[in-house]
């Protein structure tokens, strides 16, 4: 399957990216999925062996949607690193994910959106004790600005992560050219996609 590329001029508002990245979803095959997890799972370990000791890493569960989350999870277990995963925040009217130690083959919990999540009563973290953030998302563009999925969970909760310290993973056709952004919506320091790492000058 060819990367998909938009050479568009003008801005793309997020409705729009959505919806044609959703359709892009719908058109990729399983074999081809497999192919492309298993390509960035690969530039990941080449990533990673740029950081040393036993590092705090927070990362996601990944949905059938998004980029396969769980080679990563699982390798960066056998490193010896502390994995930790974001669990909705459960004050009313509180857009916030908190991150709670994860532990392999641990059984999850559903939240309300149905996306798996560690127990409140593992191990908590605060966000700036995090090395690393491995970020799921909709799209991004070549300013390196984070499409979300409109729940603004990730963008109220990573403000004070630094830049450089929040990755995301992506395929090709998740790239766009430049989407309407607002002022909350959170920069990447990098992404990882079958093609490699890619990061913000």
């Amino acid at each position: 399957m060819a990367a998909v590329t938009w050479e568009t001029s003008f801005l793309m508002k997020k409705k729009q990216a959505r919806k044609l990245i959703n359709k892009e979803f719908n058109k990729l095959s399983k074999e081809n999925k497999s192919s492309f997890d298993e390509k960035i799972f690969k530039h990941f370990k080449s990533f990673f062996e740029g950081y040393d000791g036993i590092l705090n890493i927070g990362s996601y569960w990944a949905l059938s949607n998004e980029v396969e989350s769980s080679l990563i999870n699982d390798y960066l277990i056998s490193k010896e690193s502390n994995l930790f995963l974001p669990r909705i925040s459960n004050q009313k009217n509180i857009k916030k994910l908190n991150f709670y130690k994860y532990s392999e083959n641990e059984i999850l919990e559903k939240n309300k959106y149905g996306i798996p999540e560690p127990s409140q009563k593992n191990k908590y973290i605060d966000l700036i004790g995090l090395d690393l953030v491995i970020i799921p998302l909709r799209a991004f563009d070549l300013n390196f600005s984070r499409l979300g999925y409109g729940g603004g969970y990730y963008d109220s909760s990573l403000q004070n992560v630094k830049k450089e310290n929040r990755i995301g993973l992506s395929y090709e056709f998740q790239k766009l050219n430049k989407i309407d952004i607002e002022k909350h919506d959170i920069e990447l320091g990098g992404v990882i996609t079958p093609d490699g790492y890619f990061k913000k000058a």
